[in-house]
């Protein structure tokens, strides 16, 4: 699945580069984020087919994994200060009570 979805990002990228007639430059920060994010990808993917692995129940790992957006708000709310109004926090408390109906 790894395979085909690189070839589907390639895909689209040469398809808006050629339609948006996009200009390449380099730049030492954005090379720094892209390797960064290339990295944080394959760990995350390696990590994900190690719990498939591990796991003897994949719907459980996929379903628990695909919680993902919780981590991000937890993020934003701890290191950008972001506030959550009453129906997001409902949210998260639903996510987190997924996990664990999911786990048992």
């Amino acid at each position: 699945m790894q395979f085909v979805s690189a070839f589907g990002f390639l895909l689209v990228g040469i398809v808006l580069f050629v339609v948006k007639k996009f200009q390449l430059s380099s730049s030492w920060r954005g090379g720094r984020y892209a390797l960064l994010s290339g990295l944080f990808l394959g760990l995350g993917g390696i990590a994900l087919y190690g719990a498939y692995r591990a796991s003897g129940n994949g719907s459980v790992v996929t379903a628990v994994t695909s919680l993902y957006p919780v981590v991000t708000v937890l993020f934003a709310v701890t290191f950008l200060r972001e506030k959550l109004n009453k129906l997001q926090v409902l949210g998260i408390f639903f996510a987190a009570g997924a996990i664990l109906l999911l786990s048992s």
